[in-house]
């Protein structure tokens, strides 16, 4: 069935004069009567303050499943490069200001996604996000993701599909939507399928995960790597979570990611004055409630690799690592990894950890031996949508442009910097939506 096809049998379904209008800003809560709760739009911006604020955080700490990218200590700063014209899409059980949140999902509402008139809801993703899991009260949250799914018949302006990136295939968010979608008969499309490297060792698999993990030849050839970098001088492995010196201590990141290649292509987070201001606000946010910590391999004082993780509750968020590419034939990246797998594994509060890497990046596969399955998602919302099949067709087009253009660039960047080190220390790039 060709896309005009679809077209037209849309249009026969539904005038013109009934396409999604633009959503208001700020409108009133409007309940959902499939299941008692209310929902309101507001823009990201109207959240920044501290009633907001701890309304947001009190849900992101009941979430059915956690998502540091979604909370108020990351998502806020995240306005400054990426976020201006987000809204907040949330759920709760009354109408009044200050009730408590039952469901947050930080959304756009995209008009020209696939350049033609198809408006689409679009679940906030950028190149530091690496999930798209609405914050859900674990305790409600059946009744939650079926008054989302509900928004398009309860929202005046809603489009009647939604995308959602960087959706795990299993674990409980994903079984209530898809047994709420099958309940309903509602249409959904996976793509971008792929697994990414987790920490989740099972229970008495603790004490010797690395062991098991990494073969005796590739522990043997760290422990050369490591020897090699000893001979130079006094090497020390640090962890800073203290909230006067995590600043420095950022810095000192920033600076090492600058002088690698990603300085020397322009993707450093330094060559970008909003995302430097993004990501020190996000660091000093999530420091200041004990939530971050900045992990150090160093030789003589000198820092030769560095890596961000965030916290929540009991799970590990690896953000981001770079390291020193004058050191690559000494894996400095990898011995860092050694560092805080074993970190990590020692400490009780810290249930699992996820290395946030996009596609195609198998470094954090080499120590961590479980997998998120993820993918990203074009859903039909309740009420039927007639456009679901041209909405997936076209999602499906987009997608391959975008691994074209990237596969493009990528051979390009490969082919002009010929200093980019070639050994398995390649630092993780962030999932781009």
């Amino acid at each position: 069935m060709t896309a005009q096809t679809l077209l037209t049998r849309a249009a026969a379904q539904r005038p013109p004069t009934a396409a999604e209008p633009p959503l208001p800003v700020a409108a009133p809560p409007v309940r959902c009567a499939d299941t008692g709760l209310y929902m309101r739009i507001v823009p990201l911006k109207a959240y920044d303050n501290p009633n907001g604020r701890e309304r947001w955080h009190n849900l992101a700490v009941r979430a059915l499943v956690p998502n540091v990218f979604y909370e108020p200590e990351f998502a806020i700063p995240a306005m400054i490069p990426f976020g201006d014209d987000v809204q907040l899409l949330l759920i709760a059980d009354e109408r009044g200001p200050d009730v408590q949140l039952l469901g947050l999902l930080p959304f756009r509402v995209s008009t020209r996604r696939w350049g033609v008139p198809l408006p689409v809801a679009v679940a906030w993703n950028h190149p530091f996000a690496a999930l798209g899991v609405p914050l859900i009260d674990r305790d409600r949250a059946r009744d939650t993701i079926a008054t989302l799914l509900n928004a398009a018949r309860v929202l005046p302006g809603m489009p009647r599909r939604m995308v959602l990136p960087l959706i795990p295939d299993h674990g409980p968010f994903a079984e209530l939507l898809d047994e709420l979608l099958q309940q309903d008969n509602l249409r959904e499309l996976r793509l971008d399928r792929y697994a990414r490297a987790i920490l989740d060792p099972p229970l008495g698999a603790r004490d010797h995960y690395l062991e098991n993990k990494l073969s005796s030849r590739t522990r043997g050839k760290m422990r050369t790597e490591l020897r090699r970098i000893e001979r130079q001088g006094a090497v020390t492995f640090e962890t800073i979570t203290a909230r006067n010196e995590i600043d420095a201590a950022l810095e000192d990141f920033l600076a090492l990611e600058a002088a690698g290649w990603k300085g020397r292509g322009g993707t450093a987070v330094s060559c970008s004055p909003a995302e430097i201001e993004f990501l020190r606000q996000t660091v000093r946010n999530l420091a200041a409630c004990g939530r971050v910590r900045i992990d150090r391999l160093r030789l003589d004082g000198r820092t030769l690799a560095s890596s961000i993780i965030y916290l929540t509750g009991d799970q590990a968020w690896c953000a981001k690592i770079c390291y020193d590419e004058s050191q690559a034939a000494s894996s400095p990246g990898s011995q860092l990894v050694m560092y805080i797998t074993s970190e990590l594994l020692a400490d009780p509060s810290i249930a699992r950890a996820d290395s946030c890497t996009p596609p195609n990046r198998p470094f954090m596969s080499k120590f961590w031996g479980e997998q998120l399955a993820l993918s990203n998602r074009v859903i039909e919302l309740a009420g039927g949508d007639p456009l679901h099949p041209l909405a997936a067709m076209l999602e499906q087009g987009r997608r391959r442009l975008s691994h074209a253009f990237h596969e493009f660039k990528e051979r390009r960047n490969a082919g002009h910097d010929k200093r980019r080190p070639a050994n398995g220390d390649s630092e993780k790039q962030p999932p781009s939506e």
